[in-house]
């Protein structure tokens, strides 16, 4: 009440009702919403408290499924990664296949191109009948072996593909 002043509340108050006596009421009102607002105060600060606890609670609990979460997630990752890796081998596998049987038609290719240039200069080059049958056969043999390999290697396209949806 009396801000800066030296003497105690108590001292104060006594010297007021001294010449007020009726000066108790507002002291005693005072008193009762103070101790309201202590009350209040001590209520406030119980429910911030029980709401920090149960935040704490909840972090933590977050925490923990999120640690779970996790766990579980590794676990399962490495019960996949052996047949991801075996899928990528079989992949990489089915490519150099592929790459070996590309190479195999190329050199088929070439050799069917030089063995119908060869077989348009048989009079040329004076040819027997023999050594054109002989020709033909090989001709044949390769156009054979070229439509084989071209079926491999749409095989192995496939398989490619197949699995790398796999992966």
């Amino acid at each position: 009440m009396l801000g800066g002043c030296t003497e105690d509340r108590g001292e104060t108050e006594k010297k007021i009702l001294a010449h007020d006596p009726s000066f108790q009421k507002l002291i005693d009102r005072r008193n009762s919403i103070q101790k309201e607002l202590d009350s209040l105060k001590a209520a406030y600060m119980e429910n911030e408290q029980g709401i920090d606890d149960r935040i704490a609670a909840l972090k933590k609990k977050s925490s923990e499924i999120r640690s779970e979460y996790l766990d579980s997630i590794e676990k399962i990752k490495r019960q996949i990664y052996p047949r991801k890796r075996g899928l990528q081998q079989e992949l990489e596998e089915a490519r150099r296949r592929m790459e070996q049987k590309q190479i195999e038609l190329r050199d088929i290719r070439k050799n069917i191109d030089e063995i119908n240039s060869l077989i348009n200069k048989k009079e040329r080059l004076s040819l027997t009948g023999e050594e054109i049958r002989v020709w033909g056969e090989r001709l044949a043999s390769l156009a054979g072996r070229n439509g084989a390999v071209e079926k491999e290697i749409d095989k192995l396209k496939k398989e490619i593909e197949i699995t790398g949806l796999k992966m």
